[in-house]
């Protein structure tokens, strides 16, 4: 992935073909949150302060060895100091990619938040993706295409050329005529 400057402020990314579907999740999870009011409630600062630990447990969770991905959603307890009713619990739930064990990965979940209790803790361990064989590509002339393609494309070359070779046997014969 490369990274350019295009304007004051902001970038481009120029991402492989093989890769465009990893830089879209990577930066589908860094989007940033919807502006919120000029006051802010206690729920906006509470669903902010939620979404900012799920990124973290998710980045710790990624740079464990045996994870190629994890995804991990949580809801944390809002304490009203008004209401008498006790908070309902924490809860996550983390889909991660890799080889790591359900219970390595709910280990790492209930460390990294407090009052989390293991038995809430939802774990889905997926195994790797399987990375695909890169395209076999084929030089046509100026291009680079897929192998399968460079067959029809110089097939339609050749027409355009031949097209053109006739169209100008044409122009030159009626012009030759003219002057006879």
């Amino acid at each position: 992935m490369i990274r350019e400057a295009s304007a004051p402020g902001r970038a481009r990314l120029l991402v492989a073909h093989d890769d465009v579907a990893r830089a879209f999740d990577v930066t589908g999870a860094r989007e940033t949150a919807p502006r919120s009011p000029l006051i802010p409630t206690e729920r906006d600062v509470h669903d902010t302060l939620e979404r900012s630990r799920a990124a973290s447990v998710e980045r710790a969770l990624s740079a464990l060895p045996g994870i190629a991905r994890a995804t991990v959603t949580l809801s944390l307890p809002l304490r009203d100091p008004l209401s008498g009713l006790a908070p309902t619990p924490a809860r996550a739930v983390a889909v991660i990619e890799g080889t790591a064990t359900e219970a390595h990965v709910r280990n790492v979940i209930v460390s990294s938040l407090d009052g989390l209790e293991p038995g809430r803790v939802a774990v889905r361990v997926e195994s790797p993706r399987a990375a695909s064989p890169a395209p076999r590509l084929a030089r046509v002339g100026p291009f680079v295409v897929g192998a399968r393609s460079a067959g029809p494309l110089r097939a339609t070359l050749a027409g355009f050329l031949g097209s053109t070779a006739i169209v100008a046997s044409v122009l030159a014969w009626s012009r030759l005529k003219r002057r006879a």
